[in-house]
Formats: C-alpha cells, sequence, structure tokens
C-alpha cells in the first residue's frame, strides 16, 4: 500500500514540475551565491521531495562539472568544531529518489555512489544525477560547505556533467556570472543565472569569442575559461596608441593581480602614470581614477573589452596608497595574460555551452 501511495504522490509532483519529461518548462534558474574567499563562491540548493533543508554547496566555475553531496550516513567526526552543522543527502526521506550505483572509489580515493533525484536551484527544478559521498570529501572538511556544484562542461569518467544534463530543457545553453565582490578577497556577493544571460545586474553588450581549451597546456592553468587578445588600446598623451599581439587570455585563474608579461605590464604603467616604490615594491599610482587612462582590449580580432582605471587599479589599506594591480614576468615563452580581480567589479561573465564560446559585457553598476 506504501509503494503505491508513494508512486501517486511521486507522479502528482512530477507532473507539477514537468516542462518536458524530467523538468519544468523554463528559461533560467538564477543562483544567488556568497564569496568565501577571492575565487571560492557558495549558494543553497534543494535536493528531494520532499525538499530536503538547503545544502550550502561550493559553487565551482571551471574546475568540477557534478553536483556531489554527503550522505546521511557518513561520519561527521572529524569536521572543525567551529563549523557550521554539515547538511546531509538523506536518499531515504525522498520518495523521487532513484540509486544509480553501488559505492566504488571515486576520486582521490574516496568513495561514493551515485543516485538521481529532483534538484532545485534557484526556481528551477530538474531530474539529475549526482554524486553522493559515502565520507567527508576533503573539500568539505576545509570550508563551511555541504557539498560542490560544479558548471563546466567537461564530462566524468563516470558520469555526464550537470549542465549537460540538464542543457536540453534550457532556452539558451548558458551560464552567466555577475558578482559585486567589495574587496579583493572576500565580503562580495554574486549570481549566476543558469540557463540565460543575467539581464537584471548586466548590459545587453554581450560579445562573444571562441574558447580555448587548456587541458593540454604547460600552465599551472589545466582547466578554465581562456581565448585569444589581439591588442591593446590606450590614449597616452591625447594619442591612441595600439600593441599588437597574440596572447591567449585567462579568466579566473584563481588570483587577484593581472598576470601578463613585462612589456605588456609598461603600456599600463604608462596609462596610469605609476611611480615604482621599492619600499612597498608596487608601482603606485594616483587614487583619483579620473586621471588615468581606458585601456581598450582587442578580443579574438572582432571585438573590444575596455579595461576602466578602476579595473586595474587596487587600494593597498596598510600603506592607504593606490597601486597597478598587475603582476608581470619575464619568460617570454609563455603567451598567457589574466586580467585583474577588480575587473569583475564592472563586467558580467558568460559561458555558451553549445557553441564553446565565452562572452563579457558591462555591468550595470555605474563607475
Amino acid at each position: 500500500m506504501r509503494k503505491s501511495q508513494n508512486r501517486q504522490m511521486r507522479n502528482r509532483i512530477e507532473e507539477e514540475l514537468d516542462g518536458g519529461p524530467n523538468m519544468r518548462c523554463m528559461a533560467a534558474g538564477k543562483v544567488p551565491v556568497e564569496q568565501l574567499t577571492r575565487d571560492l563562491f557558495a549558494g543553497n540548493i534543494s535536493i528531494g521531495t520532499p525538499r530536503q533543508e538547503p545544502f550550502y554547496v561550493y559553487i565551482d566555475l571551471f574546475w568540477g562539472s557534478e553536483l556531489a553531496v554527503i550522505d546521511s550516513r557518513a561520519d561527521l567526526s572529524d569536521i572543525h568544531k567551529y563549523f557550521p552543522p554539515k547538511r546531509t543527502f538523506n536518499s531515504s526521506a525522498s520518495i523521487t529518489y532513484e540509486q544509480q550505483t553501488e559505492s566504488f572509489a571515486y576520486l582521490y580515493d574516496m568513495v561514493a555512489h551515485f543516485g538521481s533525484d529532483y534538484v532545485m536551484f534557484g526556481e528551477a527544478a530538474a531530474n539529475l544525477t549526482f554524486v553522493i559521498y559515502d565520507h567527508v570529501p576533503d573539500f568539505a572538511l576545509d570550508y563551511p560547505v555541504d557539498g560542490m556544484l560544479g558548471l563546466s562542461s567537461k564530462d566524468t569518467r563516470y558520469n555526464i556533467s550537470f549542465f549537460e544534463q540538464i542543457m536540453p530543457e534550457l532556452d539558451q545553453p548558458v551560464i552567466s556570472f555577475w558578482t559585486n565582490r567589495i574587496h579583493g578577497f572576500q565580503n562580495g556577493t554574486a549570481e549566476i543565472t543558469i540557463g540565460a544571460e543575467d539581464t537584471d545586474h548586466c548590459e545587453p553588450n554581450w560579445t562573444y569569442s571562441p574558447e580555448i581549451s587548456l587541458e593540454d597546456s604547460d600552465w599551472w592553468f589545466s582547466s578554465g575559461y581562456a581565448t585569444h587578445v589581439t591588442g591593446f588600446t590606450a590614449e597616452l598623451d591625447s594619442q591612441a596608441l595600439t600593441f599588437r599581439m597574440n596572447k591567449t587570455l585567462i579568466f579566473f585563474d584563481g588570483f587577484g593581480m593581472a598576470s601578463m608579461p613585462h612589456y605588456l605590464k609598461y603600456f599600463f604603467i604608462n596609462a596610469a602614470d605609476a611611480v615604482w616604490n621599492r619600499t612597498m615594491y608596487q608601482h603606485i599610482v594616483d587614487c583619483d581614477i579620473d586621471k588615468h587612462a581606458n585601456v581598450t582590449l582587442h578580443i579574438n580580432g572582432s571585438h573590444d573589452i575596455v579595461l576602466y582605471p578602476s579595473d586595474y587599479i587596487a587600494y593597498m589599506r596598510y600603506w592607504n596608497v593606490c597601486f597597478l594591480d598587475i603582476w608581470g614576468y619575464d619568460d617570454d615563452e609563455l603567451d598567457f595574460m589574466t586580467l585583474p580581480i577588480n575587473f569583475w567589479n564592472g563586467h558580467c561573465f558568460a559561458y555558451n555551452h553549445a557553441t564553446r564560446e565565452v562572452g563579457l559585457a558591462d555591468a550595470k553598476r555605474k563607475r
């Protein structure tokens, strides 16, 4: 009798959620997230029927590609005593749960199994296959999170990526990202829109360029998003000066300062009238950003992105000065550059999983 009641309830729930075979029709799911560190964001999702209390998951924009949570039977005794209690997934409490595999050695000798259930992110819901750890994984020991949500496009050895599972049902195969980080390292919030470009926080001036794969690179970046930069232009002393080049631009590299060869850094030194300070070991600039030049990046030879002074100039509280937020390197064999972390205060990012293109737009916040 109980199985029959569960089946009837499950059918009713699926009808309420359904807009296709496994999910309700949706344009996008907006997931508000918080900034825990310089490049670590986390937000809430829900799983199961009835919904179990929200799981606070680490949002991985480009390394991982799966949803992973902790089994309710896992031993939690190693959790740091000052962390909030871990929320674990109780599969037996969800009438829509289906186990997909037995437990096996998953990644880095961690034991896990796969299951399927309804996952709610923002206002969207989908029936997905995800990882359930039998033990607490390392990332949950190091950070006050209950799981991980990977949004990259790469399938794993054992599962189809999270986004690949939901992509057929979305209006747009796009993930967009906006942040209003207040400081370089923490104390910010953000919003990830799954299935559309963010229209609430971003201007409609999106430009896309082909993604460059980093999987075969010799850099410490083996994953992430990248495209080509073909030049810089800045107005210096009332003259527009252009520098032509062919570099790989890497997004979200995990570092605060921009990285580029010294000869490119000199371009910004001139744009900001920066002066080297031996004591601070930084190029110091006037904090009045209106005195400095915008620098235009020519992306893939087809469109431009403007770096405002507020993008490449940062404030150092200890010395009460502003400095050029760019690290220059000497190795001529390296052909990459990255963006300063403040760039994301005024710009939005998007990735189209179908066309494998990266997109940029101006944030609506006025400078």
